[in-house]
């Protein structure tokens, strides 16, 4: 019958595509359904997730971590490894297309059945596909992600924040609403407390409390930290990083990596392989990037090169 009606507008069943729910006396029942030309559809069942609806038959919630985690991985690789992408088109990419991938799970699974650890993997591979498309060195500092973007265009999602941060958002709508039945079936001040607990205590409903705590810990740091302090005084130097402008990627990925203290160089804590900070070529100088770009002899032929482009530049205007 099914099939004819569909025929009728000039659709048609495919049983390979489809499942039913076979409904015995009230009672679902897995046995697959065979159809006239032999065919079979398969049925769900009790236990089987419903889907777009992420419960099964007996209400329970289904969320498959480890099948979420692989999706996750695949969707970061394929972007990474994307040979027709410039880097600051994937970073683009990731934060106005692939974060939404991870928005919605967090909103919809309650947030006691989102672990530490699931969570705490999502945002290592956030980090490692940023690291991998900026080219940033391995030992780069997880708080230089995690900042707002008016002092670090980074601006990372951090699965970790944003799970409690939609559950409390909701929770506290949710609350404003005088119905007796929602309050019945739902702990709305246990939901609450329990976000606000794992988000340390925060005051407001955002994320904007949490980045300027983990920008605050990132400028105090004694060698990673310097100069950090002057990306919230002059703010409009941030934009960059989403828009390279007329950068070279390889330029691009310098430069951040020059803004955030991380560039291979022997005075920058853990970069020096011999133990020693001082430059390899002057053995009295520390090894740091105003060193390199400024007083270097081994850097002489690039500044000079520099310095011709910036005079020829201007020669161009008159």
């Amino acid at each position: 019958m099914a099939r004819g009606l569909f025929s009728l507008v000039g659709m048609q069943i495919h049983p390979s595509k489809s499942h039913a729910v076979n409904v015995v006396n009230g009672n679902i029942m897995a046995k697959a359904i065979t159809l006239l030309d032999s065919s079979v559809i398969p049925s769900l069942g009790d236990n089987d997730l419903i889907k777009y609806m992420v419960i099964n038959f007996k209400d329970e919630i289904i969320f498959d971590q480890n099948e979420f985690l692989i999706h996750i991985e695949k969707v970061f690789r394929n972007l990474v490894t994307s040979p027709l992408l410039r880097s600051d088109q994937k970073l683009n990419i990731l934060n106005q297309y692939d974060y939404p991938k991870l928005i919605f799970p967090l909103q919809k699974t309650p947030v006691d059945l989102l672990q530490q650890s699931f969570l705490e993997c999502v945002d290592m591979l956030v980090r490692l596909s940023v690291r991998e498309i900026c080219g940033l060195p391995a030992d780069t500092l997880i708080r230089v992600f995690y900042n707002n973007r008016k002092v670090s265009d980074l601006g990372m999602l951090s699965t970790f924040w944003e799970a409690s941060l939609q559950h409390l958002t909701v929770a506290q709508r949710l609350s404003r609403i005088n119905y007796q039945h929602l309050k019945a079936v739902r702990d709305l001040p246990d939901e609450i407390a329990k976000c606000r607990l794992r988000l340390g205590n925060v005051i407001g409903e955002n994320a904007q409390e949490l980045l300027e705590g983990e920008f605050n810990k990132w400028k105090q740091l004694s060698q990673r930290g310097i100069g950090v302090l002057w990306y919230d005084k002059y703010t409009l130097t941030n934009a960059w990083v989403s828009n390279k402008g007329g950068l070279s990627s390889g330029e691009w990925t310098n430069a951040i990596k020059a803004s955030i203290n991380s560039m291979s160089n022997h005075g920058t804590g853990g970069r020096s392989v011999s133990g020693s900070r001082h430059c390899r070529n002057e053995v009295y100088i520390v090894e740091s990037i105003p060193h390199i770009r400024g007083a270097c002899p081994k850097t002489e032929l690039v500044r000079n090169a520099a310095r011709h482009h910036f005079r020829s530049a201007i020669a161009d205007l008159f």
